[in-house]
C-alpha cells in the first residue's frame, strides 16, 4: 500500500491513543481526511494485514488499537535497526528469509527512508541480508578477526557487534539507542550528491595488481591474536597493505 497522509494519521492517532478506539472515534479524529466508513475500514484492514493493527470485536462493537509488529515473531531473531539515532526498523531472521520491517514511529515521523528501502507499511523480504545493511560488516583480515573473536560467521549476529559503520546506520538487539556522537558520513549513500555532474574519480584506472597471492594472503597467522585496524575510508574501514605504484609499467607492485 503507497504511504498516503491518512495512513500515517491513523497510525499516529492510534500510537498516541495507546488502546482500542472504536471506527466512529477514528473517524472523528481523522475529520479533516472525510473519510467513510467503507474507505477507513479498507484501510484498517490492510494495516491489519501488515500487523500494524490489531482488532477486538465484532460487527458494531470492532475496536482497533496500534500492533508491536515484533508480537507475531517473537520465535524469530531479530534486531533493531537504527537510523541517525532512531529506531527505524525491525530486521527478521525467518526460518527461510529475512525480513524488514519499518518501525511505526519511523513512518509517523516520516523520517527519511534507508537508502533502496523506500517508507512503506508492508514488510521487505529478502534471501540474504540486504546489502544497505552487510556493506557495514568489514573485509578482508578484518573480518576474520571479528568471527574469531566473536566466535561466530553469522552476519546476522555480526551486525550489532560492529563498532564503526558506514553512514548513519547501526545495530542493536534493544530500543535502548546509545547515541552515535561521530558517525562516518554515508558516502555510499550520498555519492551522486558528492560528485554532482562530475564524473567518479577512478586513479588506478588501466593498473594492474601484480602482487603475488601468499603476500596478500599470508598463512600461518593466528588472527585471533591480532586486532581491527581501524583505518577509515570511503568504504569504512578495511584492512590495508602499503604496495608501490609502478607508473611506467602501470603496475601495482
Amino acid at each position: 500500500m503507497k504511504l498516503k497522509p491518512i495512513i500515517i494519521a491513523i497510525l499516529e492517532e492510534l500510537h498516541m491513543e495507546n488502546k482500542f478506539v472504536s471506527l466512529k472515534f477514528l473517524i472523528n479524529k481523522l475529520d479533516k481526511y472525510k473519510p467513510s466508513p467503507r474507505t477507513l475500514q479498507s484501510i484498517l484492514k490492510e494495516l491489519i494485514e501488515c500487523n500494524r493493527v490489531i482488532v477486538q470485536g465484532s460487527a458494531s462493537t470492532t475496536e482497533y488499537a496500534i500492533n508491536d509488529v515484533i508480537s507475531n515473531y517473537r520465535r524469530f531473531e531479530f534486531i533493531y535497526v537504527v537510523k541517525d539515532n532512531e529506531i527505524a526498523g525491525i530486521l527478521f531472521k525467518l526460518s527461510d528469509r529475512y525480513r524488514f520491517y519499518y518501525d511505526n514511529e519511523f513512518l509517523i515521523n516520516k523520517s527519511k527512508p534507508i537508502p533502496s528501502l523506500d517508507l512503506q507499511i508492508l514488510p521487505f523480504d529478502f534471501n540474504n541480508i540486504p546489502a544497505v545493511f552487510e556493506e557495514n560488516i568489514p573485509e578482508g583480515i578484518n573480518r576474520e578477526i571479528l568471527e574469531t573473536t566473536s566466535r561466530t560467521a553469522d552476519e546476522f549476529q555480526i551486525l550489532t557487534m560492529l563498532e564503526d559503520n558506514i553512514g548513519d546506520l547501526s545495530f542493536t538487539k534493544t530500543r535502548e539507542i546509545v547515541k552515535n556522537k561521530s558517525s562516518n558520513p554515508p558516502y555510499l549513500s550520498s555519492l551522486n550528491e558528492i560528485l554532482g555532474s562530475n564524473p567518479k574519480i577512478n586513479v588506478l584506472k588501466d593498473l594492474v595488481v601484480d602482487i603475488e597471492d601468499e603476500i596478500l594472503f599470508p598463512d600461518g597467522y593466528d588472527i585471533s591474536k591480532l586486532e581491527i585496524k581501524k583505518a577509515h575510508g570511503i568504504s569504512g574501514f578495511q584492512y590495508k597493505k602499503l604496495v608501490n605504484i609502478d607508473t611506467d609499467n602501470k603496475k601495482i607492485v
